[in-house]
């Protein structure tokens, strides 16, 4: 049977299969549809195919086996479409003027006679050919957006695929499915797979077995893992797909035809790499001896320097803070760790002013943009990004894209010091290493304890535990950080004690909440005026932190939740809709990935001071405007970036986010979710870290048995990485 109608709501949807339930309206009355689509919407208009079945629960059902979206009919469709993003210069507030002149009838009004939209107040001349190619270019992309809609792939991402590929993107994806696990974020493997099946590719074909163990060794690399046992890739690869047929010989096949896989012996073990992994492991190694072994300042010499600096800052350093200042400078590489309030940017700014004092150029760096600013505020010096400080370059197809500073290019400067080097992953650290010279001071500060990189590998502690190069650890807490309860409570839990909590007057608090509901609804409110109220704190300054994307305090919830009280829909205030998400004007967005080419404009008193490249992954804004297909974002209060509507999957809303996404981030006021986490995620270097992304208030939120448990959890997954022993051998070779 066939039906028509709008998809009035969605009850229920599984991110991993697509099994989806929905409510969709009809002209004969609203039926209930259960089947697979990773992608409709509320408010999409679509046709099924299906057979009526029965429910013992929910009743008749539609069970469908295909589903298209349609063409709009309806004005507010209409209205939807035209703004979607498709279109340029088309946004909400223009679509509306179109169909209130042209009605119902608007798309085939403008397909016959598109001069008509010269009649609306913002459309003219220079803009109406541009609009009349996207319209023409809108016409060849159906049939590439009917061929992916069939596999729940969104039009957004559908038109993105077809800017790549023109009209050989269907014989692309016809020939090798799995490579939209590369080319698309939201599709994974079981979803290119299924398309895989559906074009009657083999279950146990080599392109599909090639694909499941790169799959197998690239989600290896997500995890943090620099490497994978070649036991494990094959056992893993065997599951993912299915087979229990040993792999061994699509294994070699694998390695002979992928020259971006490298396989390296371990004693009896074999380990897989992907080569510029193992190639970023091995040159970091190299790098870090050579620089060690630069030749050594004696430590007397800095002895009355520092005597005197004591005098002029009227400050008594501690015997750990001079040894680090003492052994950052003599050393060819250092590393000074140790938890908030143990004086790790006091001794940074006593480092600073010898150095000058001795008439070396320093250079200051950390890996986010936010971190580079907080280490600038609490220095006084400029820090930027380790992608600014190695002048990264966006290049064409030919050129590609890199770092300006390397071995023939090298960073200008005496000492270079790295901020929160817990972040740095492998790949990032060897680019920094290239730019490194010999006899340039290299010195990582940073807390170990935190959560280690997004990416792969464990650098940080690789190299503290390599005992190659020194280390200095500051731990003892300072006067002014003994005032406040974030730090104590900090190291108290570091030690696996438990945390002091609400004591009158201070900044640190729990609230006991038992269910999941109740956890949401307090966050809600305390970000919505309880907080604001009682502290003066604004609401744009207190983040929500979680450990999970799902549940009922997930990041996914809240945030609806957050954006429904902080930001409700208004008249005046422009949005569009991304998959299932909504983006408003006003509303608190974070960029999810590394885009090295976005252009952003300096903004300071309204005017435009300065123009640079690069919006990274975690970097944190507003938005400022939605118009004509554009969504402008303004990042750390002073960097607007332009988003065309196409690339609005870079952006997610960011009232709640999850303690991995905070880490580099430093908030005046954090707000966390206290309730159910896997084990993986309930553990005390989590909780560790997201109270001390807090300067001003901590507020704990649910059932005090979890806070125990993640304290009491100290299993931390293993990264396998080979950093520290690579380091050791190099270092007793003569």
């Amino acid at each position: 049977m066939e039906f028509e109608g709008i998809i009035r709501s969605i009850r229920f949807r599984a991110e991993d299969t697509g099994f989806t339930v929905a409510t969709l309206d009809t002209e004969d009355g609203s039926i209930s549809m259960v089947g697979k689509s990773h992608y409709i919407k509320i408010g999409d208009r679509v046709r099924i195919e299906g057979e009526l079945t029965y429910h013992d629960l929910y009743g008749e059902q539609v069970s469908f086996t295909g589903i298209e979206i349609v063409k709009p009919t309806s004005e507010g469709e209409i209205i939807d479409y035209l703004s979607s993003g498709i279109i340029p210069f088309i946004g909400k507030k223009t679509a509306k003027k179109i169909v209130d002149l042209l009605g119902g009838g608007a798309l085939d009004i403008i397909e016959e006679d598109p001069e008509v939209l010269l009649k609306i107040k913002g459309i003219g001349r220079k803009r109406l050919p541009h609009i009349i190619k996207a319209l023409e270019g809108e016409k060849f992309i159906r049939e590439t957006l009917f061929f992916f809609q069939k596999y729940g792939i969104s039009p957004s991402i559908s038109i993105k695929l077809h800017k790549k590929y023109g009209d050989r993107t269907i014989e692309y994806v016809k020939a090798n499915p799995y490579s939209l696990i590369s080319e698309v974020h939201s599709i994974g493997f079981k979803r290119a797979d299924s398309i895989a099946m559906s074009l009657g590719i083999e279950k146990d074909s080599y392109l599909r077995i090639e694909a499941g163990l790169r799959y197998v060794l690239r989600n290896a690399y997500q995890q943090g893992h620099s490497y994978i046992g070649k036991d494990s890739l094959l056992e893993g690869t065997g599951r993912l797909l299915g087979l229990s047929d040993s792999l061994e010989d699509a294994f070699k096949d694998f390695l002979v035809k992928n020259y971006d896989v490298a396989i390296s012996q371990d004693g009896s073990e074999y380990n897989v790499y992907l080569k510029y992994y193992i190639e970023a492991e091995n040159y970091c190694a190299r790098k870090l001896v050579k620089l060690s072994k630069e030749a050594k300042l004696p430590e007397e010499a800095f002895e009355n320097v520092i005597s005197q600096l004591e005098g002029e800052m009227g400050i008594d350093f501690a015997h750990k803070q001079k040894l680090a200042v003492i052994n950052s400078i003599r050393n060819g590489v250092s590393v000074i760790t140790g938890g908030p309030g143990t004086g790790k940017t006091t001794v940074i700014n006593a480092i600073i002013r010898i150095s000058t004092d001795l008439g070396l150029k320093v250079k200051l760096a950390a890996p986010t943009g936010r971190a580079a600013k907080r280490m600038t505020e609490a220095t006084g010096h400029y820090a930027e990004t380790i992608h600014r400080l190695l002048e990264f370059s966006f290049g064409d197809e030919e050129v590609g894209s890199g770092f300006n500073r390397d071995e023939d290019n090298p960073i200008e400067g005496d000492i270079v010091i790295i901020d929160e080097s817990s972040m740095l992953d492998i790949l990032l650290a060897r680019s920094l290493l290239r730019a490194v010279s010999l006899g340039t001071k290299l010195i990582f500060v940073g807390d170990r304890d935190q959560l280690p990189s997004v990416g792969a590998g464990n650098v940080l502690a690789d190299i503290i535990d390599s005992g190659v190069v020194s280390v200095t650890v500051l731990d003892e807490i300072f006067r002014q950080s003994k005032e406040s309860m974030i730090v104590a409570n900090a190291h108290r839990i570091n030690r696996g004690e438990k945390p002091i909590l609400n004591e009158r007057d201070m900044d640190f608090y729990f609230l006991h909440r038992e269910t999941e509901e109740g956890i949401q609804k307090t966050i809600v409110e305390l970000l919505s005026g309880r907080l604001t109220n009682y502290y003066g704190i604004d609401p744009s300054d207190i983040q929500a932190l979680t450990p999970m994307r799902k549940g009922f305090s997930g990041v996914n919830n809240l945030n609806k939740k957050l954006q429904e009280a902080l930001n409700p829909p208004d008249d005046d205030k422009e949005e569009t809709r991304q998959g299932d998400d909504i983006f408003r004007v006003g509303d608190k967005v974070m960029q999810i990935r590394n885009n090295y080419n976005a252009e952003y404009k300096v903004i300071r008193d309204g005017l435009v001071v300065d123009k640079g490249e690069g919006i990274y992954n975690g970097d944190i804004g507003f938005i400022q405007e939605i118009e004509g297909g554009i969504v402008k974002v303004l990042f750390d209060n002073e960097r607007l970036v332009e988003y065309e509507f196409l690339n609005l999957d870079e952006l997610t809303l960011s009232y709640a986010t999850t303690i991995h996404k905070s880490q580099g981030s430093e908030f005046p006021a954090i707000v966390m979710a206290m309730g159910f986490a896997p084990p993986i995620l309930a553990n005390r270097n989590l909780l560790y870290t997201a109270i001390t992304r807090a300067k001003k208030l901590v507020v704990l939120v649910g059932d005090e048995k979890n806070l125990i448990k993640m304290i009491g959890n100290t299993d931390i997954r293993k990264r396998n990485s080979k950093l520290d022993e690579k380091m050791r051998l190099l270092n007793e070779e003569k």
